[in-house]
């Protein structure tokens, strides 16, 4: 377990545990002492918290667990799960893929996506730049954009705004289901 609980590390599963549990073993998740977490750096951005097994997504809504008390949310955990919870600071933009560079370009206001690929290195000679995606909000409704970058460099179109939180993707080789790529996506980030 990793990200915004109190202990982040690995846990050995002793009984039947659910998400909850899990996270309450992490000593519980990080934050704001005022109870307005928007102002808090350290807390959890429940939207985009995930629960990884066996390299797959396991459909689990933090979000509506944890606010609104849906238990349906509330799964039972496996051995070799991976539970991350992130920051709701959204200082950092993920430019990754085939790029030269790949990881988090810090945030700040006004930065577009040519500007994040540069600062990742631009992108490397063999990568699919016209099927390029961002994909913005938490894991279960995700907002994605296929991006042409060529179109982009060549002043075709108009660069594009980015957000803190926001993932830029670009592919090595072709996809043609995206909502199936777009998952494997958000998992690899």
């Amino acid at each position: 377990m990793l990200g915004q609980v109190s202990r982040p590390g690995a846990y050995a599963i002793q009984k039947p545990t659910t998400v909850i549990d899990a996270i309450s073993i992490g000593g519980g998740l990080l934050s704001n002492r005022d109870g307005i977490e928007v102002t808090n750096p350290e807390a959890a951005d429940l939207e985009r918290a995930i629960l990884i097994r066996d390299g797959d997504l396991v459909p689990v809504d933090f979000d509506a667990l944890i606010r609104e008390g849906d238990m349906s949310q509330n799964v039972y955990v496996q051995g070799g799960d991976y539970v991350f919870v992130p920051s709701l600071n959204a200082q950092s933009i993920y430019v990754l893929g085939h790029v030269n560079q790949p990881g988090p370009v810090f945030y700040e206001k006004g930065v577009t996506l040519l500007s994040a690929i540069a600062v990742a290195g631009g992108t490397r000679p063999d990568a699919i730049v016209t099927k390029a995606l961002i994909i913005r909000g938490g894991t279960h409704h995700p907002k994605v954009a296929v991006v042409d970058i060529r179109s982009l460099m060549r002043g075709k179109e108009p660069d594009l705004a980015l957000e803190g939180g926001d993932i830029v993707w670009v592919p090595k080789s072709p996809w043609t289901k995206l909502k199936e790529y777009t998952e494997a996506v958000l998992i690899t980030a």
